[in-house]
């Protein structure tokens, strides 16, 4: 490539009473430099912005932990960060922007210490190494340091994640052999409804298990998913997780979905419009001597990993996790015809990418669709003998 002609000129410039020295094309850029950086210098005096001071890495780890703790993976990114990155002996002393590129390649990369020492997946290790860029840019948007700082994880290419096919139900009858064994379970009355809404929407657990009456509209056919429901380390269970208007999710309900969720209603012991669509009874509630109504409370996690063992021996089907339901759910949409972009929509997906795992086991359904019109051809006029 030819080199450019551009002579840049140094110029010194006084920021505060520091000299600090760089290149530009004119003075005029210069002196444009040197208002907006004693505009900086004004902002960070009046606590509009925070000066970067050298800092250790363990430091920006803490504050950036704890802008995340509300997050569900806290608590796998505080294990990966103590794990990882601060129990190095060479990290321990180091401040953030002194860490190079190289630095960040002993850890990651496919010769990195996460693949040859600690033996993790692509998929783990492409999480670690998110969770760094990201701590980066908190720290460029946190501050606004004199110097800028790199964010060297940039240049560090995650690794290629093979994609696996789904383990799911993958033909109708599997299907409907779940879900004769699934309504026919001995502890667990509300597993058939809950299974039946699972393969007819999508719907994630710790959305399926926040759902009340009150968010099913019959007239509209639909459900809001507004709550969810996530795996807390602290209490036994499920907690509460984020709840405001801007996660009000409509979930469309078919119409074989919506006579069974009415018949279920009509069958349960609680119908009000505060109470689970999936519920069950309450063992906390104490009676004192005397008849007090059971208000029910939600399933739990333990709940629904043995109602669905049991219901994969009695159908007699290999196990797979209750998650797989959703995987059978997506694959099934996609091969009776269905959008991939209405798909996305239905699980929520932030991007279309995510969805497009569910195209792996289309491969005879396409053929099928092939088949359907057949054109060949034209055959060569034979010559007269």
């Amino acid at each position: 490539m030819p080199k450019s002609r551009l002579r840049l000129k140094r110029y010194g410039v006084r920021v505060n009473g520091v000299l600090i020295r760089k290149r530009f094309l004119s003075a005029a850029e210069a002196r444009r430099w040197q208002r907006s950086q004693k505009e900086l210098q004004d902002q960070i005096r009046s606590g509009a912005k925070r000066h970067l001071d050298p800092t250790l890495l363990a430091i920006h780890a803490a504050d950036f932990l704890r802008s995340r703790k509300g997050q569900t993976s806290f608590g796998h990114q505080e294990t990966w960060m103590g794990k990882y990155i601060l129990a190095r002996k060479e990290f321990q002393d180091k401040l953030l922007h002194e860490l190079t590129k190289s630095d960040w390649k002993k850890i990651f990369g496919e010769g990195g210490e996460l693949v040859v020492i600690h033996g993790l997946s692509p998929a783990t290790h492409n999480r670690v190494r998110s969770m760094v860029h990201t701590m980066y840019e908190h720290a460029r948007r946190e501050f606004e340091p004199p110097r800028a700082i790199d964010n060297p994880i940039h240049d560090i290419p995650a690794l290629p994640e093979p994609r696996k096919a789904p383990q799911i139900l993958e033909t109708k009858e599997q299907i409907q052999a779940y879900l004769a064994a699934a309504y026919k379970d001995p502890i667990l009355p509300c597993w058939g409804p809950y299974t039946l809404t699972k393969l007819n929407t999508g719907l994630r657990q710790q959305n399926l298990i926040a759902l009340r009456w009150k968010d099913w509209d019959p007239e509209g056919s639909r459900l809001f998913a507004r709550e969810k429901f996530v795996r807390s380390k602290t209490v036994k269970g499920f907690r509460p997780g984020s709840k405001s208007d801007a996660d009000e999710r409509v979930v469309p309900v078919n119409g074989l979905l919506k006579a069974a969720l009415e018949a279920w209603r009509a069958a349960t012991a609680y119908p009000a419009p505060e109470d689970f669509i999936f519920a069950c009874p309450d063992r906390a509630v104490k009676r004192f001597g005397r008849r007090q109504k059971d208000p029910g409370t939600h399933i739990t996690d333990k709940q629904i990993w043995a109602a669905n063992k049991r219901t994969c021996e009695a159908a007699g089907l290999k196990y797979l996790s209750e998650h797989k339901l959703r995987h059978s759910y997506a694959t099934q949409y996609l091969a009776a015809g269905g959008n991939l972009h209405d798909l996305q929509k239905n699980l929520f997906h932030s991007t279309v990418t995510t969805t497009e795992i569910y195209t792996h086991d289309l491969k005879a359904q396409l053929a099928r669709r092939a088949d359907v019109l057949q054109i060949g051809a034209p055959e060569p006029k034979k010559k007269p003998d």
